[in-house]
C-alpha cells in the first residue's frame, strides 16, 4: 500500500453521522493507525470538517482531535499575548526534548552563522537548529508565511522548521522525528 505524501495543508472530512451503524462508528473511533496516517500528512495546517455535536458525544480519536483543536483555540484566543504563547511553546519543547532525548544539550534563542534560531539542539555527534513556526500572523498570507519559514530554516546549517502544533500535540516522536530528518 502506498501512503499519501505529506502536503502543506491537509483537509480531513469526518464523514460520519447519526444514521451510520454504531459498529462502523466505533471501528472508526478505534483505528489509531488510520488517524495517525491522516493527521501526520499535514506539514503546516490540518483542517478537519465534521459534526462537532456528533463527535463530542463519543470517545476515541475523533473526540481527542476535537479536544485538541478546542484547547489550541483557547490558547490562541485574541486575548492571549502572542509573546507569552511563543514562550510557552518554547518551554514545552524544551521539556519535551530533555525528557525524550538522554544527554541532549539545548541553547535557546541562538544566532548561528548570522541567522537566528529558537533552539540549538546537540546530542551525541548530531546537531540541529530549530525554528519554531507559530503560524502566519493575521495580516500575512499563509502560503507566503510557509515559504518564508521554510527558507529561513534552510539558511541554518542543520535547520529544521518545527510547527508549534507538533509541540502542542504532545507527540514526542513527531518532534524527535523532525530533528532526525523524518
Amino acid at each position: 500500500m502506498r501512503l499519501p505524501e505529506q502536503q502543506d495543508v491537509i483537509l480531513l472530512s469526518l464523514v460520519a453521522g447519526a444514521r451510520m451503524r454504531p459498529s462502523a462508528v466505533n471501528w472508526l473511533c478505534r483505528e489509531v493507525n488510520l488517524w495517525n496516517v491522516a493527521i501526520t500528512r499535514a506539514r503546516s495546517h490540518l483542517i478537519v470538517f465534521g459534526d462537532r455535536d456528533f463527535w463530542s458525544a463519543r470517545s476515541g480519536m475523533p473526540h481527542a482531535l476535537l479536544d485538541a483543536a478546542e484547547a489550541k483555540a483557547s490558547l490562541l484566543s485574541p486575548a492571549a499575548d502572542p509573546g507569552q504563547q511563543h514562550e510557552l511553546v518554547g518551554v514545552r519543547l524544551q521539556l519535551l526534548l530533555t525528557d525524550e532525548i538522554p544527554g541532549v544539550l539545548l541553547d535557546r534563542n541562538v544566532t548561528t552563522d548570522g541567522y537566528a534560531c529558537d533552539f540549538d539542539v546537540r546530542r551525541g555527534t548530531g546537531a540541529a537548529q530549530v525554528r519554531l513556526d507559530h503560524g502566519a500572523p493575521a495580516d500575512v498570507e499563509v502560503a507566503r508565511h510557509l515559504r518564508l519559514a521554510l527558507s529561513h530554516a534552510a539558511l541554518l546549517p542543520n535547520g529544521v522548521r518545527l510547527p508549534a502544533w507538533h509541540v502542542w500535540a504532545g507527540r514526542p516522536e513527531r518532534v524527535t522525528g523532525r530533528l532526525d530528518g523524518r
